[in-house]
């Protein structure tokens, strides 16, 4: 028991979780992402995006399979769905509503990870890019997204994979996660 307190002590004083999070959350704010790739700059499509990346470094992560990797991969998903819990809030749901909408949106990372990492392992772009279609564009606005577009978004999840594998390990343990530059899919 008392080492349970211990750990969950120093846990939360751990700014490395944080400092992954706040990458994920700077790498989902690009501005190429609403311009370019016709994200919409809303609640709901700036959760996307964080959702995404979320799931990308998340599978980067637990690809690991080793204790330390799977704590770190929690931790950071502790952070989202805290920070999900506070955007709610921040946005006006209340207090009795927020549990329910904030279960509907994590639910959306679970759906990211049975839509994309099966396809992503195999290297199926063409499945993918169905996928993505139909997650991020399907009845959505702007109805009409150019094809060009989801092939462009497309190939930058493809090639997040394994730009995040190539990662060192020590890199993420110390907080450091690069990205790919998203200007190259524009």
């Amino acid at each position: 028991m008392f080492g349970k307190i211990i750990n969950s002590l120093f846990k939360r004083n751990n700014p490395i979780p944080l400092q992954l999070y706040g990458a994920v959350m700077a790498q989902s704010r690009k501005p190429e992402f609403y311009t370019n790739l016709k994200f919409q700059d809303s609640v709901m499509g700036r959760f996307d995006l964080l959702t995404l990346h979320m799931f990308l470094l998340s599978r980067r992560l637990v690809r690991e399979d080793d204790a330390k990797s799977l704590s770190l991969n929690q931790e950071v998903f502790d952070i989202y769905t805290n920070d999900t819990d506070s955007a709610l809030r921040e946005i006006g749901i209340g207090d009795q509503t927020v549990p329910k909408r904030k279960k509907k949106m994590i639910r959306g990372f679970y759906g990211q990870v049975e839509d994309f990492a099966k396809l992503l392992d195999d290297g199926n772009n063409i499945e993918l890019g169905k996928a993505v279609k139909a997650r991020f564009f399907e009845g959505k606005e702007p109805k009409k997204v150019s094809a060009k577009t989801v092939k462009l978004l497309t190939k930058y999840i493809a090639e997040c994979g394994p730009f995040l594998d190539k990662q060192k390990s020590d890199n993420l343990y110390a907080g450091k996660v690069k990205w790919p530059d998203i200007s190259n899919y524009v």
